[in-house]
């Protein structure tokens, strides 16, 4: 390990902004090699193109990258939109999984799942996907014991996920991204995921905002 003055290669989903962004920073100030999996030359939704993707000689893949369409319901969200919820964050880091698990002989994956507002009648699509993505979790667990496959829940954090939507925001929303203090920030839930890359016995890990 890193602590061990043994750098790491570690592949990272969705580095641009946010948690991915400190993420890779900070494991890079302390020595490690970060691949950064983002678009325009691999794009989460494009699953015939991601099986290209080499993850060879990568010690951690990190499955950060979230995406949501907006403000509809399940049911008034067209096809497209929903589906790219569900490639985003469940189908890519299953199919990344894959690939990693094929092309190395051990190491660790790490998941960015969420436990946050599940009841939001405006996530169907993104719940339905990280819950799904935590339960398939524990599969890979039995299915095999060559590498660790780590839950991360994390509750509110500061992003541009609901910024990225493009329109105004309601009250509700502007109260999700939150003051200082009342959420996560992205670089507190680095410090999390940098615990876990290090500590080899830690398979799950519960971060919750200060509100919960």
């Amino acid at each position: 390990m890193t602590t061990n003055n043994t750098s790491l290669k570690i592949a990272i989903t969705g580095t641009t902004s946010g948690i991915g962004k400190a993420t890779k920073e900070m494991l890079e100030a302390r020595g490690d090699t970060v691949v950064s999996i983002n678009r325009p030359e691999w794009d989460l939704h494009d699953m015939e193109k991601l099986q290209e993707i080499d993850l060879s000689g990568i010690d951690v893949l990190i499955s950060n990258a979230g995406h949501d369409k907006g403000r509809h319901s399940f049911l008034e969200s067209p096809y497209n939109a929903w589906m790219d919820v569900m490639k985003c964050n469940q189908l890519s880091p299953m199919l990344l999984t894959q690939i990693f698990v094929k092309q190395n002989p051990k190491g660790t994956v790490i998941y960015l799942t969420s436990h946050h507002d599940a009841g939001s009648i405006h996530g169907g699509a993104y719940h339905a996907a990280k819950s799904g993505l935590r339960y398939w979790i524990e599969m890979m667990r039995s299915e095999t014991k060559k590498f660790r496959f780590v839950d991360v829940s994390i509750g509110r954090v500061r992003t541009k996920i609901r910024q990225n939507w493009g329109v105004p925001l309601t009250h509700e929303e502007e109260n999700y991204l939150g003051s200082k203090g009342d959420v996560i920030e992205p670089e507190d839930m680095a410090r999390q995921v940098l615990h876990v890359v290090d500590n080899e016995h830690v398979h799950e890990i519960y971060v919750k905002h200060l509100n919960r």
